[in-house]
């Protein structure tokens, strides 16, 4: 017969930093674990600029992850995910990188922001509970509200409708693969809106389509707005780029990066599909992607990568 202890709260072991990985205990209690350092900063190329080959330059320099960056509607503001505080949270800054401010406190991993469409409020992931779930927050008074989406499902990877009245988001509520669902921003029970795999949607400028990624296929994909058969739009990059590209009024702005090569930005018309390249970075990047509608462009790129073993001697 089996005998079960009483077990207690789990307790943190290290407090917020760096990540670790991997933890080893050994028979005499020395704890081992593997200790990551990551910076990702972010960077910035104006358009005009790169058809020169001008390189980029770098928004500001910060010991820290920086992602998942996307320009405010009037171009001023720049929302993006960072851990300087110790914790993945959401941060805006000014458009040349200037006035960093921590607009949520959640101590909880969050990130992928994208602002509304007046500017006011931004929406996230973070998974405060067992599962992730979508959240907005108000950038003036920093209040922060709960979206009903799923409790027994991660929900991640929110963007506002161009009317500001539904956020998309994809969730693998009742399937082993991730779809898109919207959900409306006042509160109520989300929508379906592919019966297909979907991830990282953003609505054209003109409202008419939904374009979205997939984890599992390349390419990215569109479906009307208000539903209708979906589609490959593009065969374009890989699933690990469902990050790095961004929806103009004319184009789509994508990164195309590959293990160990450079990364490209490349410029996808929407009418013609021609593709034209942009700029090449001098690393991979994976990280997002966003373009003002001044036409700047700006991109998480990783810049110090550091992995160490350490021992801890009679831990226990």
């Amino acid at each position: 017969m089996a005998h079960f202890g009483v077990w207690g709260s789990p307790q943190p072991v290290l407090g917020p930093g760096p990540v670790a990985d991997h933890p080893s205990i050994s028979p005499a209690g020395d704890l081992a674990y593997e200790y990551s350092v990551e910076d990702e900063h972010l960077w910035r190329i104006e358009l005009k600029d790169a058809i020169h080959g001008t390189p980029a330059s770098a928004l500001f320099s910060s010991k820290s992850s920086n992602l998942m960056p996307q320009f405010s509607p009037d171009g001023r503001k720049i929302a993006f995910e960072g851990d300087r505080s110790g914790y993945e949270e959401i941060w805006i800054c000014d458009a040349d990188g200037s006035n960093p401010e921590q607009v949520t406190k959640l101590e909880e991993f969050s990130g992928t922001p994208r602002w509304s469409p007046d500017g006011r409020n931004l929406a996230f992931d973070s998974r405060r509970e067992q599962h992730s779930g979508i959240y907005t927050v108000d950038v003036l008074d920093r209040s922060v509200r709960s979206l009903a989406t799923f409790s027994d499902a991660d929900s991640v990877v929110p963007s506002w409708s161009r009317d500001g009245q539904w956020i998309y988001f994809a969730s693998d509520h009742a399937s082993k693969t991730f779809h898109l669902w919207k959900v409306p921003v006042k509160g109520g029970v989300p929508v379906e809106v592919t019966k297909n795999s979907g991830f990282a949607a953003f609505e054209s400028l003109d409202g008419a389509y939904v374009f979205y990624a997939k984890l599992s296929e390349p390419g990215i994909w569109r479906v009307p707005r208000g539903g209708g058969s979906e589609s490959q739009f593009w065969r374009g990059p890989g699933p690990d780029n469902w990050g790095n590209w961004a929806v103009s009024k004319d184009a789509i702005y994508f990164i195309e990066s590959k293990r160990g090569a450079k990364s490209v930005i490349e410029r996808l018309d929407l009418e013609t599909k021609r593709i034209s390249q942009v700029a090449t970075l001098e690393r991979p990047s994976f990280y997002g992607l966003t373009v003002s509608p001044g036409k700047s462009i700006i991109f998480s790129q990783p810049d110090r990568e550091e992995h160490d073993l350490v021992l801890t001697k009679l831990f226990r």
